[in-house]
């Protein structure tokens, strides 16, 4: 029997979207998180991440929080540590990728763009992680940029002409 998804933290819900829920995944990622920092450590236990899960205990101290970001980056440990509602229907917020990817714009394809309109563009969108990879980054979608996908179509508001980006 399948338990429900249920609110808990943003962690949660994180690790979900990322596919990271199962403690073994997220124990092998904590892991090389931990690895990447120069830090040789083993993952909490799976009673203490269901705990930070569910928001039952307080934002972990020193090692667990540096992990903790180098395994999520973009996160700070306390953000993690907030309420989320995962049956409000609201998408994982995942970090804003940067603007130029590999020197291209990811609004206007532009090499090396300056523009300002492209700018205050990216600087009000929403992301979330993509459902296709899992944050890992698909080379055959476009939607999908380092990962993640913009959540909503925004406006400009002092454009000439409306310019829409689509989610």
């Amino acid at each position: 029997m399948s338990r429900a998804v249920t609110s808990g933290t943003l962690l949660k819900a994180v690790l979900r979207a990322r596919d990271w829920h199962i403690y073994r995944v997220f124990e092998r990622e904590y892991v090389r998180a931990a690895s990447s920092i120069g830090e040789d450590l083993y993952a909490p236990s799976p009673r203490t991440l269901r705990r930070w899960q569910n928001g039952e205990s307080e934002v972990p101290h020193g090692y667990h929080m540096s992990v903790l970001e180098a395994m999520l980056p973009g996160y700070t440990a306390e953000e993690l540590f907030t309420p989320f509602d995962l049956l409000a229907g609201d998408p994982v917020p995942a970090p804003t990728p940067d603007r130029l990817q590999d020197g291209v714009c990811i609004l206007c394809a532009l090499t090396s763009c300056a523009d300002q309109m492209c700018a205050r563009l990216h600087a009000g969108s929403v992301w979330t992680w993509c459902p296709r990879c899992k944050g890992r980054g698909c080379r055959h979608d476009d939607d999908c940029i380092a990962g993640r996908r913009e959540v909503y179509d925004y406006t400009a508001e002092d454009s000439d002409s409306e310019m829409r980006v689509a989610a």
